[in-house]
């Protein structure tokens, strides 16, 4: 699985392609666990002063994706060849872009 954007501060950006909300779910090395909606084409940065270890994303109470300590992990190594990674969550799959769109007009 790929995913894209870690910051051990602020954690991954994503990105919903979908076009209605999602439901995030992140789960943190310190045990805390957060849950909010991901509007569509809203592109936010996830994340707390905590490393995040477990990202799921539900459409309608159905998973369309869980991503591990070790998917997440494969962000960093995202960062060296991204100047701003962002994860894109669509129907297709998920993938790794450079940048949100209309992030630099």
């Amino acid at each position: 699985m790929v995913i894209g954007c870690y910051d051990p501060v602020y954690g991954p950006t994503v990105i919903n392609e979908y076009n209605e909300s999602i439901l995030v779910t992140t789960e943190f090395k310190d045990g805390s666990v957060e849950n909010y909606y991901l509007k569509p084409n809203r592109c936010t940065a996830i994340g707390k002063k905590s490393k995040l270890i477990s990202l799921t994303l539900k459409k309608d109470g159905k998973l369309l994706y869980f991503l591990n300590k070790d998917d997440i992990d494969k962000l960093i190594k995202a960062k060296k060849k991204y100047i701003h990674p962002v994860l894109y969550i669509s129907e297709k799959g998920l993938s790794i872009k450079d940048g949100c769109p209309n992030q630099y007009k």
